[in-house]
């Protein structure tokens, strides 16, 4: 039998503002699941304000690459990420207040999993993995923010972001067809950002990627100032142009409260929603698009203003 390990590694990506940190993961099996703690020692003066999400923020990008240019994860917001996990986690994610308004230095947490599989309580399930025992330099790339990304008359003394690994290791003697019988399958994630000009009748659009099968998409919409924002975007659709289908225009505002029922998140939340493929496929793997060619799927909104972002994580399945 392989065997279940969790752990956490002894090195953490320490907190340099607007710097880039590495740290090398382990090569001794097939990787489910990572937790990461993020942890804060904040200094705030009096007259100290918080931004929207300052945490995640914080966390200005982060990815897990190996040799060869493969990459795994690849997210350039720490929004998305957060908001994706809103999502499969029903709302369940632990984020701290960011302390305003007194002089006080105090610790503040938020935990970020990034689980690939299909059942995100199972943080050994086995059907998406990385395979770390089998590739070489397989590393977390983390770029760091700075203490403007968390709010004015706020001082970061010291932060890090700390790795907990869940692992399933073959005994010796074992092989991967023994115990994946039927395979498993490999994580590749997207993210975009493009700025928002106006468009009608879902005239502003974008090619999703191909080559795998796109399981989820996390949509996130960003005023000027840079906050979430539901004043941009009055429309979301999905369009196939080679047949001209639109299988998807629904309002904006609707798959917002939407998001909130299918997932039971605690309260609508604002500018981002998560789109499952499996409601435009009907197939629970979400959206084959092995064989497609760029631009033969296409994501589209109908935007009111010309003055916000739309970024976008893609999360297919390899």
């Amino acid at each position: 039998m392989p065997r279940f390990n969790q752990f956490t590694l002894a090195q953490p990506h320490a907190f340099v503002a607007s710097t880039t940190t590495r740290v090398d993961l382990p090569r001794s099996g097939f990787i489910t699941h990572l937790d990461h703690l993020l942890r804060v020692d904040l200094n705030t003066a009096a007259a100290a304000t918080a931004v929207e999400d300052g945490l995640s923020r914080l966390v200005s990008a982060y990815r897990i690459r190996a040799a060869g240019a493969k990459s795994f994860f690849d997210v350039n917001d720490g929004r998305l990420w957060h908001f994706w996990n809103m999502h499969r986690y029903l709302g369940q994610i632990h984020v701290d207040a960011i302390p305003t308004g007194v002089a006080a230095s105090t610790i503040i947490r938020q935990i970020m999993p990034l689980h690939w599989g299909f059942d995100p309580l199972n943080l050994f399930d086995a059907k998406v993995v990385i395979p770390a025992r089998d590739i070489q330099n397989l590393q977390s790339e983390l770029v760091w923010g700075a203490a403007a990304d968390i709010g004015v008359n706020q001082t970061i003394t010291s932060a890090d972001f700390t790795l907990t690994v869940h692992e399933i290791s073959l005994e010796p003697g074992e092989t991967v067809a023994s115990f994946w019988t039927q395979g498993f399958l490999l994580p590749r994630f997207e993210s975009r950002s493009t700025p928002i000009t106006v468009q009608a009748n879902l005239g502003f659009e974008d090619d999703v990627p191909v080559g795998d099968t796109l399981f989820q998409t996390l949509l996130l919409v960003l005023a000027a100032a840079g906050t979430r924002s539901d004043a941009e975007a009055s429309e979301v659709g999905v369009k196939f142009p080679k047949t001209r289908e639109t299988p998807l225009q629904v309002q904006w505002q609707t798959k917002l409260k939407q998001s909130r029922y299918l997932f039971s998140l605690p309260a609508t939340l604002v500018g981002t929603f998560l789109l499952p493929w499996e409601q435009i496929s009907r197939n629970p793997f979400g959206l084959d698009l092995k064989l497609a060619q760029a631009g033969d799927v296409k994501l589209a909104l109908s935007t009111n203003l010309g003055t916000g972002t739309f970024r976008r994580m893609h999360y297919a399945l390899g």
